[in-house]
């Protein structure tokens, strides 16, 4: 048994939560039960691309005809093809039929959310989940169970606890123990983001809830934010933030609010050339919308669906 295993093993007996996590060739899938009648969620991730598609779609099916999950509570796919090609199953998975695209990810988005901090423990809540991330002055599961109050959160049908990179072991599935390996909803991941990042992280969380933090690949340095609802002032202040912050590192940023005009974007092409672009998108009033590009030569068009561009993503309006 693997150090990993131990670990998902002694958490299940400290706080009645049994966890499982599978990797069917690329395709992550998380789950929990939790008291005598439990709810078990499902994460399920995939690149879906090459077999990793066909395993992420046969995946959903196997746990859907066979009724493992009572409740999936995201299917997170970085390849559009992913959601439309999921609608089909969108009844099933989402108690509703979504129509398009574009209802899919506004229902996803929906679950907004919130950073609170208890006893030293910061907590990142979802609906009636959480992250709740263990702080790195625990360095044991002796200091973890006298520390730790999982009656505090009884108000949530479970929880996924972080474990601090020391704890981990070198055994490589160690590294998938967070909700995504698409990063989205990848908090986890920012134990082994660069400083830098980490500390845009808690500047961005000082301010307001977020719907995503999409961390791309490192290897690329991109970075994406998608939040719900925010002025152009506010829009404005967080591109001159995350530009000040990450300076040339590459970054592409975007949000899903209601701009008006934004979406006049698709009336033209508009190349970013390996560094930095800033241009007047459109006559609406929006002075500057800044991106950096990772690296190489990136096309950006609204369309009315979501636009996956070599492993960047562009929400639509």
């Amino acid at each position: 048994m693997s150090e990993y295993d131990k670990l998902i093993g002694q958490l299940g007996k400290m706080f009645n939560i049994s966890f499982s996590l599978k990797d069917w060739f690329g395709t992550k899938i998380i789950g929990f039960e939790r008291g005598e009648d439990p709810q078990k969620t499902i994460v399920i991730s995939g690149s879906a691309h090459g077999d990793c598609e066909n395993s992420l779609y046969a995946t959903i099916d196997v746990l859907l005809k066979t009724e493992v999950a009572n409740r999936i509570v995201a299917i997170l796919s970085r390849d559009p093809t992913g959601f439309y090609k999921l609608t089909e199953l969108s009844e099933k998975i989402f108690r509703k039929k979504l129509s398009s695209v574009n209802e899919m990810i506004d229902y996803i988005s929906r679950m907004k959310l919130t950073l609170i901090e208890k006893d030293g423990y910061r907590i990142l809540s979802y609906g009636n989940m959480a992250l709740v991330f263990v702080p790195e002055e625990i360095k044991s599961y002796r200091q973890l169970e006298t520390s730790f109050n999982p009656r505090k959160f009884d108000e949530l049908e479970g929880f996924y606890l972080v474990i601090p990179e020391i704890w981990k072991s070198s055994d490589p599935r160690s590294r998938t123990y967070r909700i995504s390996d698409d990063r989205l909803f990848d908090l986890d991941y920012l134990y082994e983001a660069p400083d830098y990042m980490t500390k845009l992280v808690d500047k961005i969380l000082e301010y307001e809830p977020i719907l995503f933090i999409d961390f791309d690949c490192w290897e690329n340095n991109s970075f994406c934010i998608v939040t719900d609802d925010w002025s152009l002032q506010q829009l404005d202040f967080y591109i001159d933030l995350v530009l000040d912050q990450i300076q040339n590192k590459g970054i592409i940023f975007l949000t899903n609010s209601d701009l008006k005009g934004f979406s006049k974007m698709r009336e033209g092409i508009y190349s970013i050339k390996k560094k930095v672009f800033a241009k007047e998108i459109s006559k609406s009033g929006i002075p500057f919308v800044k991106f950096i590009a990772p690296k190489g030569d990136i096309q950006l068009l609204a369309t009315s669906t979501l636009s996956l561009i070599n492993g960047l993503a562009f929400v639509p309006l």
